[in-house]
């Protein structure tokens, strides 16, 4: 079933993980009320959460969790690691999944972040969604050791992973 939406009436929203306020206290606890719903992991303490709604209800998030800065890695700038993109069922296949993450990049560049680097772990099949949206190829050699040691364990369990990152720097 393909529900037909008015794209214009979406309201995309960042959730700051921690902030103390009722507002953000009661969108993380409507998040993690859909995520639960749809049977995927509840939000990370220190995840930064972005949600598209179709008026009261949320339809998706997209997940970005702050790395460390680690030195062994060649960039020094801040690293996040795209932990999770899900769109309700229904709503699929009519760009919002597209929308949100564009959403989540120019949220990243209004943040007063002169340069950051996001990587992401896309299954295979997924590559060309990603690329349109600035993310490319990237050998594991160039990830955070922590994400490096997580993504080659999913690959010893065979899963069907890509290595990607999107790099933004802000003159």
């Amino acid at each position: 079933m393909n529900n037909e939406i008015n794209k214009e009436a979406l309201l995309y929203q960042k959730i700051l993980p921690n902030s103390g306020t009722l507002e953000s206290r009661t969108a993380l606890a409507l998040l993690n009320h859909f995520l639960k719903r749809h049977q995927q992991p509840s939000a990370g303490r220190g995840d930064l959460n972005f949600i598209v709604k179709d008026g009261p209800n949320v339809i998706g998030c997209a997940r970005l969790l702050p790395l460390a800065h680690n030195t062994s890695t060649r960039f020094a700038e801040n690293n996040f690691w795209l932990r999770g993109v899900f769109v309700t069922p229904q709503y699929r296949h009519q760009g919002i999944a597209s929308a949100l993450l564009q959403f989540m990049h120019q949220q990243l560049e209004q943040a007063d972040l002169s340069a950051h680097t996001i990587y992401a772990f896309p299954y295979e099949h997924l590559q060309s969604f990603y690329q349109p949206l600035g993310y490319e190829l990237c050998e594991t050699e160039r990830l955070p050791v922590s994400l490096r040691q997580r993504f080659e364990q999913a690959c010893q369990q065979n899963k069907k992973w890509l290595c990607m990152m999107r790099q933004t720097r802000i003159e």
